[in-house]
């Protein structure tokens, strides 16, 4: 029995993009079942994502606790062939050599939707997702065929709302072009700084690489400039060195925008960032944060 769509009520949640190599089948799923023992419900997946594996990962948890769950995944954007896979994986090793594609784009036939649906219901292993994202799509992408195959799925109960992942760009170009479309609009946030990507969606509004690479990137700029880490300390009373610290108050940063989804390899890390859901984040440390970012942009 299909329950009713909880997507946007959870304002944290895990992406799975990062379940592949990097760690082992066994510690997927514990870094998964940390999540959702902690509260981060949502979780985000894709046919790509962990070379082709996440889906099935995160089926293996949802075999056992699907109603506690709020799945999103995608499509459009479908995985490598596993010989092709495994070719890279040589290739890799030989710097120099072209590789195959790491995925297939713009994959938005109305039969391969369809496909791609069954797909990944079969590897999550469940009779719906909570919502289905067009994979990096773009404007031109976007068919009365492709609209009536999404409606298709959502009336047979196997999609309960259907949204886009691709860029702030082409995102606002089919909002206005394709409303119905977007009943969640999922985009990447941009560093700190610069400007917070517009709100979309009327409904349920995501953003992705919260930290990561932008963390990272952050931090570098703190430990390169002590003028603007005094500035940071003195506006969030936060320790410009402390990376753990920093990641809070960037995630719950996000967290005011709608869902802000995170990854890591990490079960305490996991643990540490759900605490966000059941504490109110530091007003005060937030509207610094606010007034630094707008002098970073400034510079």
């Amino acid at each position: 029995m299909q329950r009713s769509s909880e997507v946007g009520l959870v304002r944290l949640g895990f992406g799975c993009a990062g379940l592949h190599g990097s760690v082992s089948r066994s510690e997927a799923a514990a870094l998964l079942e940390t999540a959702l023992d902690h509260g981060v419900a949502h979780f985000d997946t894709a046919r790509s994502y962990g070379w082709g594996d996440a889906e099935g990962m995160l089926g293996e948890i949802a075999a056992r606790r699907r109603d506690e769950m709020i799945i999103v995944t995608k499509a459009g954007l479908e995985p490598p062939h596993p010989v092709e896979r495994a070719a890279n994986a040589v290739l890799r090793r030989l710097p120099g050599l072209p590789r195959f594609p790491e995925g297939r784009f713009h994959q938005f036939a109305p039969e391969r939707i369809a496909r791609s649906v069954e797909t990944s219901l079969r590897r999550l292993r469940t009779e719906w997702v909570d919502a289905l994202l067009m994979h990096e799509v773009r404007l031109q992408d976007v068919t009365d065929d492709l609209k009536r195959t999404l409606e298709d799925l959502k009336r047979a109960g196997k999609v309960a709302k259907v949204g886009i992942a691709t860029s702030v760009e082409e995102s606002a170009a089919i909002v206005a072009a394709h409303p119905d479309l977007c009943e969640l609009v999922q985009v990447p946030i941009g560093p700190v700084g610069a400007p917070s990507p517009a709100r979309l969606a009327p409904d349920i509004f995501v953003v992705h690489s919260v930290l990561g690479a932008r963390l990272a990137n952050f931090m570098s700029h703190l430990a390169a400039d002590g003028a603007s880490a005094a500035d940071f300390a003195a506006a969030t009373s936060c320790d410009p060195k402390d990376k753990g610290a920093v990641a809070q108050l960037m995630l719950a940063a996000a967290m005011r925008e709608g869902v802000a989804l995170f990854a890591s390899s990490s079960r305490a890390h996991i643990a540490t960032n759900a605490k966000l859901l059941a504490s109110a984040a530091d007003s005060d440390a937030l509207h610094g944060y606010d007034d630094f970012a707008l002098r970073l942009a400034a510079a």
